[in-house]
């Protein structure tokens, strides 16, 4: 069975182009009623981007470090990958579980 094509209106384009940096791709797609896959290449296409991440890391209640993954690993001295795990649930609770709160080195997403 042939995959039925279906173009972008100027409706769509103009509907990415405000939202896309305010609302992620799978939030566009909700709204128009497309795959994410297809927002984010429509995006790409459009030359949109959207706004990078920002991080606050955190040494018990001091702020130890904030803004880019990347800013907040060379501020720390560690990789931008162990800036995304401290930012996820899982790095939470095992922070919660095994070290002291006020020593541990947690991370959220802005």
């Amino acid at each position: 069975m042939a995959r039925k094509i279906k173009f972008w209106t100027l409706r769509e384009e103009d509907f990415l182009k405000e939202n896309y940096g305010e609302m992620n791709a799978k939030e566009c797609a909700a709204h128009l009623g497309r795959s994410i896959q297809s927002v984010k290449k429509k995006a790409q296409a459009l030359g949109l981007k959207l706004p990078p991440t920002m991080y606050e890391v955190y040494q018990g209640e001091s702020v130890v470090a904030e803004g880019t993954a990347q800013e907040c690993a060379d501020k720390l001295n560690c990789s931008k990958k162990y800036i995304f795990w401290l930012a996820t649930e899982s790095a939470h609770k095992r922070i919660a579980n095994y070290i002291s709160e006020d020593k541990a080195l947690i991370a959220f997403k802005r």
